[in-house]
């Protein structure tokens, strides 16, 4: 099937998709007061209004950078082609007001609907710029180890802020340097996908200096789909760029292999009934063949660096079999991991303050200090 018609088949289903990680995500973005839901400060508009420049900031230590050189971008969103595949302002107006609809039976006490209806809307980035990939800098001076940190989103949209921004933040309160990468997602594929995986791997090794950082102690942290994408940068170092129009540089020289990786309740499998499906025919472009070769557990080898993984026994949006099945080939083949499912906090969650996996980064991070 052509490629814009596989991807129009699917937009109803990838809709549902965002519909359901947001819904999901309530439980971390929303703060009861005064008995009534409302919104923190709407940090995702600022976010991506940050993201689009690369203009100095008041803060040195916080930068944005493009992951390629201008005009030398691997697979390239192209205006005629992949347009049409976009879903149209009154489908992403219909997501907003379907979340709504799920906060207000969630929260019967009320909800501030104006707050929430801009966040949802700033969370759902799908545009042409969008698609520009991007590299944000959270530097903490003498921090040796760097986390690169993958938002997830079902790869039809980022999670900026609850699997982004926080997250760096929090990383830095506990003295750890943070990036936070802006990848592609649909109408593109794995090959975008993944190119953008290894390429942030490869600009902080190639930067580590610069920016004060080991290249040797680089580990990356990917939360749901971008759980996917952070394994699979960990396990296919094989994967090589075949756009005829891409020009290879120095950056490119360097090693894309993280040292260590974090999976914070991510999707590991690809395989049909164990895995989020929209998010796995977003990758493979419905291509079956390729399930296998971009499952997590069919990827582990003794070359793989450490990981942690951690999960929800709540979660209804990401099978946790994944997971167990990721878990087990790193034992199998003598990859060191560490695993932890927590009683509660649902899917999307974050940092999951307030809630029982709320232990997950100060376990994280310890674990960060001793495989690093």
């Amino acid at each position: 099937m052509p490629r814009g018609d596989r991807m129009s088949n699917n937009r109803g289903l990838a809709m549902l998709c965002v519909i359901a990680a947001l819904g999901c995500a309530l439980i971390a973005l929303l703060r009861a007061r005064d008995g009534r839901v409302a919104m923190e400060a709407p940090a995702p508009a600022a976010e991506a209004a940050a993201e689009a420049t690369a203009q100095p900031e008041a803060d040195a230590n916080k930068f944005t950078v493009s992951l390629y050189a201008e005009g030398n971008v691997p697979y390239a969103f192209d205006s005629q082609r992949d347009a049409p595949s976009l879903p149209s302002e009154a489908a992403i107006d219909s997501v907003v007001e379907a979340q709504l609809e799920m906060a207000r039976k969630r929260h019967p006490e009320g909800v501030d609907e104006d707050a929430l209806r801009e966040m949802f809307r700033a969370q759902i980035d799908i545009s042409e710029s969008s698609y520009e990939p991007t590299l944000r800098a959270y530097l903490v001076q003498g921090s040796e180890a760097a986390v690169i940190v993958f938002p997830g989103g079902g790869y039809h949209m980022l999670s900026r802020q609850t699997e982004g921004s926080d997250i760096a933040h929090a990383l830095n309160d506990l003295g750890v340097t943070a990036f936070v990468v802006k990848y592609r997602i649909a109408p593109c594929d794995y090959r975008a996908i993944l190119s953008d995986g290894q390429r942030a791997v490869r600009y902080v090794r190639h930067h580590a200096a610069e920016y004060g950082v080991n290249p040797e102690k680089i580990a990356v942290c990917g939360f749901s789909q971008g759980g996917h994408l952070a394994l699979m940068t960990c396990q296919h170092p094989e994967f090589e760029i075949d756009d005829p129009s891409y020009q290879r540089d120095a950056v490119d020289a360097v090693s894309s292999l993280p040292n260590a990786c974090v999976v914070c309740y991510g999707v590991a499998t690809l395989e049909k009934g164990h895995t989020f499906e929209v998010g796995a025919e977003i990758f493979t472009h419905g291509d079956d063949g390729l399930r296998a070769t971009y499952s997590a557990e069919n990827g582990v080898t003794a070359a793989m660096c450490p990981s942690f993984i951690w999960l929800n026994g709540d979660d209804l949006l990401v099978p946790a079999e994944g997971a167990y099945r990721l878990a087990e080939a790193c034992a199998a083949r003598e990859v060191p991991y560490e695993f932890h499912v927590f009683e509660a906090g649902g899917h999307g969650c974050g940092l999951g303050e307030g809630l029982p996996c709320g232990q997950w980064l100060p376990l994280a991070y310890g674990w960060l200090k001793r495989t690093l």
